[in-house]
């Protein structure tokens, strides 16, 4: 069984994901939309995968998401992390397409991706 932890900002979207994926019993789920305490999320679910919503609200700033992600990489070499990019913000998006290539992040896949595809992207890992 895979758990899954959801470091999101968009409320709305996170509750619509898992309901699209209350059925599919191979998935555990964990949400966090405090960004300030994901890490401690993490060090208490264990998850295999993490999807870290980049917020255009500005919650938290991109180096900050990163941080993030790099904390929980170290914690967990084996967890796969997903970001969850806006693709109007080029900032955000060269930050992720770095992350990528240096092995910070698993990969990433924007806002305007539809539920089928981030769904699958998830599966995938």
């Amino acid at each position: 069984m895979k758990k899954i932890l959801l470091v999101m900002d968009r409320k709305v979207l996170a509750e619509a994901l898992l309901m699209e994926m209350k059925n599919i019993s191979e998935f555990v789920f964990r949400k966090e939309y405090n960004y300030h305490k994901a890490v401690i999320a993490a060090e208490v679910f264990q998850p295999n995968i993490m999807l870290l919503e980049i917020p255009e609200s500005k919650k938290v700033t991109l180096a900050q998401s990163l941080e993030i992600c790099d904390q929980v990489r170290s914690a967990f070499a084996e967890c796969k992390i997903l970001l969850l990019t806006p693709e109007g913000n080029k900032d955000a998006k060269e930050m992720a397409i770095e992350a990528v290539q240096q092995g910070r992040v698993s990969d990433f896949i924007y806002y305007d991706t539809s539920m089928e595809y981030l769904i699958s992207k998830i599966k995938s890992m």
